[in-house]
């Protein structure tokens, strides 16, 4: 078989295609992580802070947690949220089935009293520079009979100045 010299030579294969499709992908998600490693290397100050403070809130909820379980033997749940409409933070705290619901009547000023105490509890737990603006407490009985699941809420809340003074000895 014989080609004549003056017959155009065949189309050179190029790159598919995909490949330089997966090529350019790939170069983009390497200059994002680039972008990514210098954002952090040049906040990383920054960003331990917010870290640290992190764990020291976790730490002050975990305290907080912990003398509330201690003094009223119950499961106890604790978040904090802001609400449009209210100036600071808010502590909320849940007493699950506290031993208090079977004597106090939750409907009358006993029941805020004992939220009361349960607000004034939390607070000395924490340091004095982690206090909460606003306290929520909020008893909850829960039952589960024959697989249905009932439960109440008593909610109350008080803002700080509400509070009993520190007692002396506390921070």
């Amino acid at each position: 078989m014989t080609f004549d010299d003056g017959a155009p030579e065949p189309p050179k294969r190029g790159t598919p295609l995909w490949l330089k499709i997966a090529g350019v992908g790939c170069g983009g998600v390497l200059v994002l992580i680039l972008v990514a490693a210098g954002l952090v290397a040049g906040n990383w100050s920054r960003l331990t802070g917010y870290y640290q403070q992190a764990k020291s809130n976790l730490n002050d909820l975990m305290t907080v947690q912990a003398a509330l379980r201690k003094k009223y033997d119950a499961e106890v749940r604790i978040t904090v949220k802001h609400v449009d409409g209210t100036r600071g933070s808010i502590l909320s705290v849940i007493l699950v089935n506290p031993p208090l619901l079977d004597r106090v009547n939750m409907d009358g000023p006993e029941g805020r009293a004992a939220a009361l105490d349960v607000a004034t509890t939390a607070r000395d737990a924490l340091a004095a520079a982690s206090r909460y603006d606003n306290y929520e407490v909020v008893f909850r009985r829960e039952r589960d009979s024959a697989g249905a699941s009932v439960s109440g809420n008593w909610e109350f809340r008080f803002v700080a100045a509400d509070l009993p003074p520190v007692k002396q000895g506390t921070s």
